[in-house]
């Protein structure tokens, strides 16, 4: 199979002696790509307009005639010292609109600033005219994990200034930003564009500012990217241009105007593999159909205990990833970052390392040579609107972790229901998918609720949960009946509804002592019993006449209420759940029952074991720190590994198998 694996390298640092003979290592082993040039700023510009590149078109030229190619990356991510000592307005400012980041570390300067985005549109184009007839550039890496900054968000007076322009073209008059925002809470009412400032990611003042700020915020990092790859895109117009890592803006926002999307993935240990899952499909679904990059990763994770270098690279290849870089080749000998694990060790020496790496690239390319395998087949899709969860967690601070981790739960639920789901925005077709999770969806237009309703007409089953339709764009509560747009299809109407105070979280159900305290439903779900406490949130279903009820509430005062409900539209079904939350154990269960609604067949593998498909090809990873054995639900052969035998699969712990199916 063709897969792509490169490393993070920094001719800057390192001697023409030592660059050559570092090729010559790459070439030796297999690895056929590099990524450079991403902290360089003050290698290729040294002092304000004074250009060098010699040394970085030296050493793209020194691998390439190794077969080597280069992924070129812009500076943006790492101002030198004297544009920071020359233009002090470049660095971001703190919330207390007076204190400065200060040079010296990295992602220290404002996304909106005028002369820092001149200087990086200039320094891009520059490098685009330097590379232009290089053969042996072929793709561009925007910036370095956007973002990523150890300092706030800015405050300063440009964005400021440009925060009130965003308002007022968006509103046109002060009276209007006061209604939509809801500014009489607390004495909250503006008389003039002049008084509006900024808010931080959790402030919880103004939930309505809040949120446009965000907004705004997101669309000026998003507009910081593009402008680079505008500039490259006017000297080099078929470039194929990504970034890495992009965070806290509207990730979907970015990428639609880029053309591959980069992830950035450390895995540290193995039992966090729900996260390192969902993250993986996350970037695949960025941009539906476009094989994502691995632009970082770590070598050795969980080491010393074990050495899962391995068994991460198969699951990203499992996973859609034809294209691997680790972070990175050798260890610098000075910076923050001296301490990394790398392929090369801190004397220089190629070992173990080196070695595996070699190894892993040869097994990899001794399947099936040189074909291109098809991206994973998918059958679900989480739907992950950042706007969406903006509106849902603003105003309280805790609600953003909550998101996400909610989110990962039931990206993790549909790989245990032996789903193969993708994580996409609201805009994607949903014609390819037989199941659509829809959680924390709080603002319903009328246009969305059409393609929803058509998605499950045509035979698809939706699940939605908690406050779908409930608040305004702006974040505000909204007197309806929810969920807004969809009570038809949904076949029910949400009356009363408000925060649960019975508990502070969603512990595991256990069955014991927990029950006093906890909110508990139960039903039946594909003739099982289901069990399980809720949190957060909940109202009172009011079900149509057609609409089954699945689940009801256990005890408390909601005792033998509706909870969770079918209703058949057209030729697919939509199942709610009254909750904005629920226990692990009962989220598998609705999502596994969702699953085989769909007729998505449940393969029952052990917990631990994930699975994906690639054409002919079944990638299998044991996360586990136990072999794991179960019959095999398909007719298949060993392609890597001996893990089929008369029908029963096992899988060592930590290791992987292929398998491909006749």
């Amino acid at each position: 199979m063709k897969i792509d694996v490169g490393t993070a390298y920094y001719p800057e640092v390192w001697t023409k002696e030592e660059i050559r003979e570092d090729a010559l290592r790459m070439k030796k082993i297999g690895v056929n790509s590099i990524r450079i040039g991403e902290f360089a700023w003050s290698h290729l510009e040294p002092t304000e307009g004074n250009f060098t590149f010699d040394w970085l078109l030296e050493a793209i030229d020194v691998f390439g005639k190794e077969g080597i190619n280069t992924v070129l990356c812009t500076p943006s991510s790492a101002a030198p010292a004297w544009m920071c000592k020359e233009y002090p307005q470049v660095l971001r400012v703190m919330r207390d609109q007076i204190t400065r980041a200060w040079f010296g570390v990295r992602d220290h300067t404002c996304y909106t600033n005028q002369i820092y985005r001149d200087f990086c549109c200039r320094i891009a184009k520059k490098m685009a005219e330097a590379v232009k007839d290089n053969p042996y550039v072929v793709a561009w890496q925007i910036d370095n994990e956007p973002g990523c900054s150890r300092f706030s968000d800015c405050f300063c007076p440009e964005c400021q200034a440009k925060f009130r322009k965003f308002v007022k073209d968006r509103y046109k008059t002060i009276a209007e930003v006061n209604r939509v925002w809801g500014t009489t809470f607390w004495s909250g009412e503006f008389s003039s564009f002049d008084e509006i400032e900024l808010e931080n990611r959790w402030e919880n003042m103004a939930s309505s500012r809040t949120l446009d700020s965000r907004r705004f915020r997101s669309r000026e990092q998003a507009d910081f990217i593009l402008l680079q790859a505008q500039e490259i895109r006017k000297v080099i117009p078929d470039a194929q241009i990504g970034t890495n890592n992009y965070v806290i803006a509207d990730r979907y926002q970015v990428f639609d105007g880029l053309d591959f999307a980069g992830n950035d993935l450390y895995p540290r240990f193995a039992d966090d593999y729900t996260t390192q899952r969902y993250c993986l499909d996350l970037y695949r679904g960025l941009k539906v159909g476009v094989r994502p990059w691995m632009l970082e990763t770590n070598t050795a994770p969980d080491w010393p205990r074990h050495d899962l270098t391995e068994l991460y690279y198969w699951l990203f290849i499992g996973h859609g990833y034809d294209h691997i870089y680790y972070f990175n080749w050798n260890n610098h000998p000075a910076g923050n970052e001296k301490e990394h694990l790398t392929i090369i060790c801190p004397t220089g020496v190629p070992g173990e390392k080196y070695e595996q790496l070699g190894k892993m690239i040869s097994s990899a390319r001794a399947l099936d040579g040189e074909k291109i395998l098809p991206l994973p087949e998918t059958d679900s899709a989480l739907v992950n609107d950042y706007d969406q969860s903006w509106i849902y967690s603003l105003g309280k601070a805790d609600r953003f972790g909550f998101n996400e981790c909610w989110l990962r739960d039931c990206h993790n639920a549909l790989l245990d229901a032996s789903c193969t789901p993708e994580v996409v925005s609201s805009d994607v077709d949903y014609s390819r998918y037989k199941l659509l999770v829809l959680p924390a969806y709080p603002h319903m237009t009328v246009s969305y609720a059409e393609k929803l309703k058509k998605f499950v007409s045509e035979g698809g089953v939706l699940l939605m949960n908690g406050r779908i339709g409930m608040f305004d764009e702006w974040a505000k509560n909204i007197k309806v009946e929810g969920p807004e747009h969809l009570n038809d299809l949904a076949g029910l109407k949400v009356a009363e509804n408000m925060p649960i105070w019975a508990s502070s979280g969603i512990p595991e159900y256990d069955g014991k002592g927990e029950k006093s305290v906890q909110t508990v439903v139960s039903g039946i779900l594909g003739g099982k019993k289901a069990e399980g406490t809720i949190g957060l949130w909940t109202g009172t279903i009011v079900p149509d006449a057609d609409t089954e009820v699945l689940m009801r509430f256990s005890n408390s005062v909601l005792a033998g209420r509706p909870f969770l409900t079918c209703h058949k539209y057209g030729k697919g079904s939509v199942l709610y759940f009254v909750a904005d939350a629920v226990d692990t154990a009962l989220l598998h269960d609705i999502i596994s029952y969702a699953a085989a609604l769909a007729g998505i067949p449940n393969y029952n593998l052990p917990r631990g074991l994930d699975a994906c498909r690639r054409g002919d090809l079944v990638f299998l990873t044991n996360f586990n720190d136990f072999e794991v054995s179960f019959p095999s639900p398909w007719t298949a052969e060993n392609v890597m590994g001996d893990a089929l035998k008369g029908g029963s699969i096992t899988v060592p712990a930590y290791r992987n198998a292929i398998l491909r199916i006749r």
